[in-house]
């Protein structure tokens, strides 16, 4: 009797547990549980009071992609639109980025800039490697004053910012 019931709770135990389950993540994956590595497309919503915004990037190979379009941000900050580049680093579950200096798309708000940062940890468990963490956008918001003064009056800018994201497809 004694041996069945081993038997069976080393069974229930093999049945419940995935691959990489006894020691963390697959190798060669930098520290992502996901069979692949970190390859793929991520997307992380970036917000604050008054601010909201979108951050996309691409990893291939274990490096970011250099196409503009897989790797870019909106950001709507105190009404105004910002968008750019950001270059990511991910590494042993660690992801930082930063959000290159990038112009407002209203053409009338001419000298509006936006940058920053951010670091977020990953979930190694998560199946879809979900993070989490917190940077800082710096910029300034032009007000013109007249068409002779297009650039206006500028307002300095500075906003933490909450980061959530995650893989949204494979490579």
């Amino acid at each position: 009797m004694k041996s069945l019931a081993a038997s069976l709770a080393l069974f229930l135990a093999a049945a419940t547990v995935q691959a990489g389950g006894f020691g963390g993540p697959p190798p060669f994956t930098n520290g992502s549980p996901l069979p692949d590595g970190v390859d793929g497309s991520y997307q992380a919503s970036a917000t604050a009071p008054n601010t909201t915004g979108i951050i996309r990037f691409k990893y291939m190979n274990g490096v970011q992609t250099t196409n503009f379009a897989e790797n870019m941000y909106v950001i709507f900050v105190e009404g105004l639109i910002y968008n750019g580049d950001n270059d990511v680093a991910i590494n042993d579950g660690k992801i930082t980025g930063i959000i290159d200096v990038g112009n407002s798309l209203v053409p009338s708000m001419l000298g509006a800039t936006l940058s920053g940062y951010f670091t977020a940890k990953a979930d190694k468990n998560s199946p879809i490697y979900y993070f989490k963490g917190k940077g800082e956008i710096v910029g300034t918001i032009s007000v013109p004053v007249s068409l002779q003064d297009p650039l206006g009056i500028q307002t300095p800018l500075r906003k933490s910012i909450k980061i959530k994201g995650s893989r949204i497809a494979q490579n």
